[in-house]
């Protein structure tokens, strides 16, 4: 019997010992996505802040945290 992990919800199969580098491979991808969001989120606000965005801006903002929420799982 190969050796069994867990089910993944994200993947929708179970993760077990022939797939350990596919999960590994998505949960970089997914901390990539995150982190990248988080960055541009916190460089929009502290631009907010300074009074350097337009109303367009503020949007693009809105969108990029609510994707960083996302791709964390919350949303």
């Amino acid at each position: 019997m190969e050796k069994f992990d867990h089910h993944c919800p994200w993947l929708g199969t179970c993760v077990a010992k022939k797939n350990y580098f596919y999960f590994m491979l998505y949960v970089l991808f997914k901390s990539l996505l995150l982190s990248l969001n988080i960055a541009a989120s916190i460089y929009g606000i502290v631009r907010l802040s300074q009074g350097e965005v337009s109303a367009i801006n503020i949007v693009g903002i809105v969108v990029l945290a609510l994707l960083a929420l996302v791709s964390a799982g919350v949303g």
